[in-house]
């Protein structure tokens, strides 16, 4: 997407969406991360979603290696464990407005540079 006026449009519950014949699909090692959204976390990168399963399918086929998956959360949307299961994929990082919670750390930091 260059142009959000130009190429984009509402789609479903009025979400932009790129139009296909302006944008060019991209190639999962072209992307630097990917910004998963959910309803609640847990700190080890556990996450419930919206119901259907879109993003686990999407990311469950891209090839390793893996893009780095990161989820923007409010503090009170982490929760001690949420139920994952075998096709459920994990984000690497859980940014709220205090912590950066890791999937690949015991402890949350407050230190915003420590998982850059």
């Amino acid at each position: 997407v260059r142009d959000l006026d130009a190429d984009l449009r509402a789609g479903t519950w009025g979400i932009p969406e790129p139009l296909a014949d302006r944008c060019l699909p991209a190639m999962p090692g072209e992307i630097d991360f990917a910004l998963v959204p959910g309803l609640v976390f847990d700190p080890r990168g556990g996450r419930i979603g919206y119901g259907a399963g879109y993003y686990d399918r999407l990311l469950g086929a891209w090839p390793p290696p893996v893009t780095p998956l990161v989820a923007a959360a409010f503090e009170l949307q982490i929760v001690p464990a949420v139920p994952v299961l075998a096709s459920d994929r994990r984000v690497d990082l859980v940014v709220t407005e205090s912590r950066t919670y890791s999937a690949h750390r015991s402890e949350p930091s407050t230190d915003p540079q420590e998982d850059l």
